[in-house]
């Protein structure tokens, strides 16, 4: 008799252990993070994303109407809160140079539409075949130098003579930039101005700077002597939007 209380004892206690190890499995709980602190991945996909150590809290820093920190604008799929390196590995002692640092080539999609006009944008002009600026006020050329001109015309003119030339700029001023060539072929500078009317420079000058018209003009003498105007029998004109 007493072996088999013993024996009974014995499954009954294995049945109360058994018990308690499959509500202790049960009640197991493992904490995994995705994306992990620390990982590499061959592809991360995302709709939007924002970096930074201000940025990294989603209360703070948010998309969308729940937002009740600062909301970053809808448009925006990605937001950088410090610099960017693209294509090279600057180091802790090479130290930061730009906001923004770009190993090799920037390209702007050439386009005659952009999309914003804000002080500071620039974009390539499809239609005139070079980079330009807004300056708060409109669209501009870069500077450093002369380019091919928006407009180069040649003329023949006698002394004390002049031409009216039609360049259709409307309102865009221009610079006016005058050579001489010579009979044996030689050229030289004669003047270069924004004025609306220059006085006789070496030779000639223009009048009538308009929004779409100007008057070349030969002089009947040279102001530095008369072998100039004596063997300028043409003039190039070159002028340039700015």
């Amino acid at each position: 008799m007493r072996k088999a209380i013993k024996v009974i004892g014995i499954i009954f206690f294995m049945i109360i252990v058994f018990t308690f190890v499959s509500q202790a499995a049960e009640e197991l709980t493992i904490t995994t993070y995705y994306p992990s602190p620390f990982g590499s991945y061959n592809e991360l996909r995302s709709k939007k994303v924002a970096l930074g150590d201000n940025y990294f809290n989603g209360a703070t820093y948010c998309w969308g109407a729940a937002c009740t920190g600062t909301r970053f604008h809808d448009n925006i799929d990605l937001v950088v809160e410090g610099e960017v390196v693209v294509g090279a590995a600057r180091t802790q002692a090479q130290g930061i140079q730009a906001d923004l640092e770009v190993d090799n080539t920037i390209r702007l999609t050439p386009t005659d539409t952009p999309n914003y006009a804000a002080e500071g944008n620039m974009y390539y002009d499809t239609s005139e075949n070079k980079p330009k600026y807004y300056d708060g006020t409109g669209w501009k050329d870069f500077g450093g130098g002369f380019g091919p001109p928006d407009f180069m015309q040649t003329v023949a003119l006698g002394p004390g003579s002049g031409q009216l030339l039609t360049h259709n700029f409307g309102t865009t001023d221009y610079l006016v930039y005058l050579e001489c060539q010579a009979g044996n072929g030689f050229i030289h500078n004669i003047g270069i101005g924004f004025d609306a009317t220059t006085a006789a420079v070496k030779g000639a000058s223009w009048t009538n700077k308009t929004n779409n018209t100007i008057n070349v003009k030969r002089a009947s003498n040279d102001p530095d002597g008369p072998a100039l105007s004596d063997n300028c029998p043409t003039i190039i004109v070159r002028l340039w939007k700015y």
